[in-house]
């Protein structure tokens, strides 16, 4: 077995795997060797993650699980052996596992789990996606990748990755809509001058706009009256206190955040939902109102999100470098 911060073979040499490690006897011996560490701090494992992703501004993807488990277990024979996801990790992603064991330990790593905002509400196994700072991006559940083959995981696996692995922006707003309409055929969309006009009826409540944003980019700049919400978690609670006649209207960079937050809503059973089509980088590229943090001060600035996707957004409309 090689050391925890040893690769586990040359494909996976940018897509570090802190697993097996050492000679100890096996947390779980019938359960095989140790696919997580339960010695080395999650802190520790997850900072040299980042070192690791900072030179190529990759995506770390944190996997939090245990020994005990039987799906950890087949989802990591997904992560090592498809050559497919592993060559989508070698590209874009370094790859590090969290033992999350309660069963021995109640407070394993329990420092870390908060700081991600319980991603163990979930089950296990749960992915966390980071940008190369240590942002989280995403919370990912893993019931929805298992499949009958392991070909059929490994393909649901790569999916994900490909989702997430922050690849190049489309050249055009058309040719983003077409890959919207293409992996959320069932998500209503409403598009900015039709959200304008329902703003300014009279006639009507206005609908609750929600972004769904990382709190640093709502700080920036947000729609007026919008309300925060850039965890999966915030938005299952904003979805249980608001009204159900209640329309809402979810938006993020340029629709795509926002369309996975509006297909939650949708499968929780939520009617009266829909995504804003081009979302913040279109409205602020049409000249219309944004506020900051004060919601009577006016502003044209916007998060870039980062220097890929910034490049649907204005230029002269930039808030500042992004750091992704």
């Amino acid at each position: 077995m090689c050391s925890v911060v040893k690769y586990l073979n040359p494909f996976l040499l940018s897509a570090i795997f802190l697993a097996p490690f050492g000679a100890a006897a096996p947390e779980y011996a019938r359960m095989g060797p140790d696919i997580f560490d339960a010695k080395t701090g999650a802190e520790a494992l997850i900072a040299d993650a980042l070192r690791q992703a900072t030179p190529d501004q990759k995506r770390v993807l944190v996997l939090f699980g245990a020994n005990w488990c039987p799906w950890c277990r087949r989802l990591h024979a997904a992560l090592t052996q498809d050559r497919a996801v592993q060559t989508r990790l070698r590209e874009r992603f370094v790859l590090v596992y969290i033992d999350a064991n309660t069963r021995n330990d109640k407070q394993r790593n329990a420092t870390v789990i908060e700081k991600y905002g319980d991603p163990l509400q979930f089950g296990l196994p749960v992915f966390v996606v980071l940008d190369h700072q240590g942002r989280r991006l995403a919370t990912r559940e893993t019931g929805s990748l298992a499949a009958e083959t392991d070909a059929k995981v490994a393909e649901r696996v790569l999916a994900f990755l490909s989702e997430w692995s922050g690849a190049a922006a489309p050249a055009k707003w058309s040719d983003l809509k077409r890959r919207l309409d293409a992996r959320f055929p069932g998500v209503p969309t409403l598009s900015t001058g039709e959200l304008a006009d329902r703003l300014r009826a009279t006639n009507r409540n206005p609908p609750l706009l929600v972004d769904v944003r990382a709190r640093e980019e709502f700080e920036v700049s947000h729609l007026r009256g919008a309300i925060w919400a850039g965890t999966e978690k915030t938005q299952a609670d904003l979805l249980k206190r608001t009204p159900p006649n209640r329309e809402i209207v979810f938006y993020c960079s340029v629709g795509w955040r926002s369309a996975q937050a509006t297909e939650r809503a949708l499968k929780a059973g939520r009617a009266g939902v829909a995504n804003l089509g081009g979302s913040i980088f279109q409205w602020a590229n049409e000249g219309r109102p944004l506020v900051g943090m004060n919601e009577k001060t006016p502003t044209t600035f916007v998060h870039p999100y980062d220097d890929t996707w910034g490049q649907m957004l204005d230029r002269r409309l930039w808030s500042r470098q992004p750091v992704r």
